[in-house]
């Protein structure tokens, strides 16, 4: 039997021994367990994005000035640093044709050593920056 069968069980007996205090404190009581359910289910949640963020961080390997996502021995990715640094945000970087790397979310750019004859690139700072 769970705990809200028992209290709601305990409602009815105490409401047919006519015994509004007792009442009155169970119904005080089942109040209190149904907060505590749900910041024990907020807690759950926010364990389990805990963890995915810490296996992330065990994931990531910094190269060529990009994050990568080892999974299984394979590089995924490439992910923007500014995301990940800032604000633990994998978001995966837009490759164009020419190697060059940008963020949909910070519009970072980022240049590649895979580039075909690869320049130094300069970005200048945005006011979000």
């Amino acid at each position: 039997m769970s705990s809200i069968d028992t209290i709601k069980e305990l409602l009815d007996l105490a409401l047919s021994a006519k015994n509004h205090d007792l009442y009155s404190r169970i119904n005080g009581l089942s109040q209190e367990l149904i907060e505590y359910q749900q910041e024990n289910l907020s807690l759950k949640k926010k364990v389990i994005e805990l963890e995915e963020t810490l296996n992330t961080k065990e994931s990531l390997k910094f190269e060529d000035h990009v994050y990568w996502l080892i999974k299984d021995g394979k590089k995924d990715g490439p992910y923007c640093p500014k995301c990940w640094d800032a604000n633990e945000k994998t978001i995966r970087l837009r490759v164009l044709n020419n190697g060059f790397r940008t963020c949909p979310n910070c519009q970072n750019g980022f240049d590649s050593q895979e580039r075909p004859s690869a320049q130094p690139s300069f970005r200048w700072p945005s006011a979000h920056d």
